[in-house]
């Protein structure tokens, strides 16, 4: 029998890239990886690996349309920081072509509902915006199941959250105060997925929090100086002070950790059903003594200081 076809929007982008990853390795579906530029470096790489690469946009339904025929399945993800509002008609655009072309199993990456969970005094648009695009899947009466997403393990050296200080040592800081800090490895969420797809028909229609490690941020920190030998401290940062930061997107960031500590202060549950589903997800731990290379350039500049 041939193998089903799934479309992994994104997949030149760090969830996308993920997904596509563990289903190429996982040789049980023949990948399909919608990207608008079929000739980077990255799409080549996914070629090489066994994907099948075709060039589309989220605006241009035609484009989605061919992507979608004959597959079976395909993993959604909308990016808020490269289009901002342009994300929700990206992604209406996706679900209604999904609807459309009948496709039998739908994987969308979202994120909860700021605004309606704290009573609209605290919305954060680019969790609101992929709750929306849910939303509209759900309206539809999709099969699909939504992940909902949580803080990246990869943000801390990404977006220069882990910061050497004056004296060598080294710290991070948002506004969450001791509210857990939920989060999870990229890589995983392939994995997550795949283990999704394996048992669709019974998660269909649920939610499922991706979450790798739930703990207030001081433990993070203890990892940090166990795992790199560098003294680590987590700083609360009002919100306030963050949204004044010189940094893009620092007023929408700090409103989501604000939302996280007033509204969402811990996910284990989420954790713990997370990890019935994919046993090898990793904590923080375990992904930063598999990482620390990522983290050596600031070692050596913090020593150095």
């Amino acid at each position: 029998m041939s193998r089903p076809t799934i479309l992994v929007t994104g997949a030149t982008g760090l969830q996308g890239g993920s997904v596509a990853r563990h289903l190429l390795g996982d040789g049980k579906y023949n990948v399909r990886a919608l990207t608008r530029n079929v000739n980077s470096d990255k799409a080549r790489n996914l070629r090489q690996a066994g994907a099948e690469v075709v060039a589309g946009d989220m605006t241009d339904r035609a484009s989605l349309r061919a992507a979608l025929s004959g597959c079976e399945a395909t993993f959604g993800v909308t990016n808020f920081f490269e289009h901002f509002g342009g994300e929700l008609q990206q992604g209406i655009t996706y679900i209604d072509t999904v609807a459309e072309m009948k496709v039998p199993q739908l994987i969308f990456s979202t994120l909860p509902p700021a605004n309606k969970m704290s009573g609209g005094k605290n919305p954060v648009p680019h969790l609101d915006i992929k709750a929306q695009i849910e939303q509209h899947a759900r309206d539809l009466k999709l099969n699909a199941v939504y992940l909902s997403l949580s803080f990246y393990f990869e943000n801390f050296i990404n977006y220069q959250m882990l910061q050497r200080q004056p004296d060598g040592t080294l710290a991070f800081g948002f506004p969450l105060g001791d509210s857990s800090l939920s989060g999870f490895a990229i890589d995983d969420l392939g994995g997550v997925v795949a283990a999704v797809l394996d048992r669709f028909d019974t998660l269909s229609r649920n939610t499922i929090g991706v979450v790798g490690e739930d703990a207030p941020s001081q433990h993070y920190a203890e990892v940090f100086t166990r795992v790199l030998g560098r003294k680590t401290v987590y700083q609360h940062i009002p919100r306030d002070v963050y949204a004044k930061l010189p940094v893009d997107g620092a007023e929408e960031i700090a409103n989501m950790f604000e939302f996280f500590r007033l509204y969402l202060p811990e996910r284990k549950a989420d954790m713990k059903q997370c990890r019935q589903i994919y046993p090898a997800m990793q904590g923080f731990e375990t992904w930063l003594r598999a990482n620390t290379a990522m983290f050596q350039p600031l070692l050596t500049t913090a020593a150095a200081s």
